[in-house]
């Protein structure tokens, strides 16, 4: 449902939501790809929207246990942010390091600062390949979940990679295949118009250093594109900064996730 902080807005305010979150589509990825995908009216997601005679400031949107907020002027009523707090109790906040800054976490919440960056064209060299790099069906969940496992732990779960191929809305998974085997993985995530998530890219152990989630990540990125989807992602170090950039990808801006 969507709130004048406790005033309940009508479904149709969405639009004019939208108009405003789309000023900075890119940045305001999150929160535009919830609304699009599960609706204001969803029983798992709440929006909140700080509003005065000059139109809207701020926008706070819950999924679950998520905390997005949303502001291009980059301001925030602590206040109202400790209120969320105080009635929902620990939650994963995100947004641009600009408008994240201004919060007063309480103790115990740790601030994790990375980059966003977006692409427009990819790089055509990391596309003339020869390697086996597909979008997997439900029949390799089992097989591409291994391997996910195997690179990031078990918190990533077979349950909704399996519901995400069922029912394929927001979300596509990709493999990158070595004599019949994975061997690299990613994902999308968030997608809605004009936009998607690039999200848990990586390669098993034994297969690092020979370019296969660079060519994994190109090929995915384009597919998105070819669909008019921008590509979106994170990273937080040097090595991922100069091979996304390598591929076409260019710094947007600065997002801290706050847990």
């Amino acid at each position: 449902m969507i709130y004048y902080y406790n005033f309940l807005i009508d479904v149709s305010y969405k639009y004019i939501l939208l108009d405003y979150l789309y000023l900075d589509k890119v940045m305001n990825l999150f929160a535009i790809g919830d609304i699009l995908n599960f609706g204001v009216d969803s029983e798992t997601m709440d929006v909140w929207v700080d509003e005065d005679e000059k139109g809207i400031k701020t926008v706070y949107l819950k999924y679950l246990s998520n905390m997005v907020i949303s502001s291009n002027s980059d301001e925030v009523d602590n206040d109202f942010v400790a209120k969320l707090i105080e009635e929902y109790g620990h939650m994963n906040f995100n947004g641009k390091t600009s408008v994240l800054s201004k919060v007063n976490f309480p103790e115990g919440y740790v601030r994790k600062p990375c980059y966003f960056a977006s692409i427009e064209h990819v790089n055509e060299q990391f596309l003339n390949n020869d390697e086996d790099i597909r979008r997997i069906g439900l029949d390799e969940a089992k097989a591409y979940h291994l391997v996910q496992t195997s690179i990031f732990g078990d918190h990533l779960k077979f349950e909704d990679i399996k519901n995400n191929l069922e029912h394929p809305k927001s979300a596509r998974y990709y493999a990158l295949y070595k004599d019949g085997n994975i061997v690299s993985i990613g994902a999308s995530t968030a997608e809605c118009e004009g936009l998607a998530m690039i999200v848990s890219v990586g390669t098993i152990e034994s297969e690092r250093k020979k370019g296969y989630a660079s060519k994994l990540v190109a090929k995915l990125s384009d597919d998105l594109l070819k669909e008019n989807k921008m590509p979106c992602l994170f990273y937080n170090n040097p090595d991922a900064a100069s091979v996304y950039m390598r591929i076409g990808y260019k710094k947007v801006g600065e997002f801290t996730i706050c847990g």
